[in-house]
């Protein structure tokens, strides 16, 4: 059985772990969404910048064909292209540092890029 004790020590905890959550999510520190840039690239060469920050949607014609991408609560991906097979659509959103949308038939390459100093964002580090 739970003592008085013990339920206010858990509702200290769950109460600090929230205040520490909501700081940090405020920030933009936790949700990764600080200092973000969509780079446009069209056969190697890099075309426009695009902050993660702002809600966009712009449109990418090439001689190869058109892709329409979009930015939208921090998260960038391709809305529509023409594409035969449309893998750049299927992949799905991008927002974290080094992730890529690739359409090979179009030759672009939309990355994320941090545009702060050591703000890189890491799945794990070995030796």
């Amino acid at each position: 059985m739970f003592k008085r004790n013990d339920i206010i020590l858990t509702l200290s905890l769950t109460a600090s772990a929230l205040t520490l959550w909501a700081v940090l999510a405020l920030s933009g520190l936790f949700l990764g969404k600080a200092d973000k840039e969509a780079v446009v690239s069209v056969n190697g060469i890099e075309k426009e910048r695009y902050p993660l920050s702002e809600d966009v949607l712009f449109s990418v014609n090439t001689e190869y064909g058109e892709n329409v991408v979009e930015i939208k609560d921090g998260v960038c991906f391709v809305r529509s292209a023409d594409c035969p097979d449309r893998l750049c659509v299927k992949q799905g959103g991008i927002s974290r540092t080094g992730e890529a949308i690739i359409c090979l038939p179009h030759r672009l390459t939309v990355k994320i890029e941090s545009t702060g100093a050591g703000e890189e964002d890491y799945d794990a580090v070995t030796r």
